[in-house]
């Protein structure tokens, strides 16, 4: 039972990415104006509150929950998985710390994933653009993303539309998340 559910979580949180979404059409005489809704904002406003942002020794960028890739040990809960930071810089660039680990995954108060002592089995900086279509966020080489709420706060749902290192990272979902911290994870 506990397989079904893990396969089907991804589809059901990539299904409430669009659950938000509200297309909304401001016609002019040739009905050819659009304004794309996320919610009650336009989705490039939605998007530019995750651009990155370094003030006063912080740094705030968006961060995935652990990204789960397969079970290692099964008598100590060993997981190979992904942390990714996402850097959404000016000129629609952006730049994807992608890092595998491996280390036992356990809940946070909040229910968040946490490992306290990762072990880092693979890492690479991803280069690419970024631009706003309709209501998505495509991601050029990582794939596409949408708006979404999450723990009552505003996020986004990205779907990988091709395996970056692990063979099994296609069409997994992540939600990416605002953080601020006093490092930047690229150093």
């Amino acid at each position: 039972m506990k397989k079904f559910i893990l396969l089907i979580l991804p589809l059901i949180i990539f299904a409430c990415a669009n659950d938000e979404a509200v297309i909304k059409v401001n016609k002019k005489t040739n009905g050819t104006n659009k304004t794309l809704k996320i919610g009650d904002e336009d989705a490039s406003d939605y998007y530019d509150r995750f651009k990155f942002k370094e003030l006063d020794g912080e740094f705030t960028y968006l961060k995935s929950d652990p990204i789960i890739l397969k079970t290692l040990n099964e008598e100590i809960k060993e997981k190979l998985f992904v942390d990714l930071y996402l850097f959404l810089l000016g000129e629609n660039k952006f730049e994807a710390l992608y890092i595998e680990n491996s280390g036992v995954l356990e809940p946070d108060d909040d229910g968040n994933l946490f490992c306290d002592s990762p072990k880092e089995e693979y890492r690479i900086l991803i280069k690419g653009s970024w631009e706003v279509s309709e209501i998505n966020l495509l991601l050029d080489p990582l794939g596409k993303a949408g708006g979404i709420t999450y723990n009552e706060e505003k996020a986004i749902s990205l779907v990988f539309d091709k395996d970056v290192h692990a063979e099994n990272l296609e069409e997994k979902n992540t939600i990416l998340m605002l953080e601020t911290t006093e490092f930047d994870p690229r150093d």
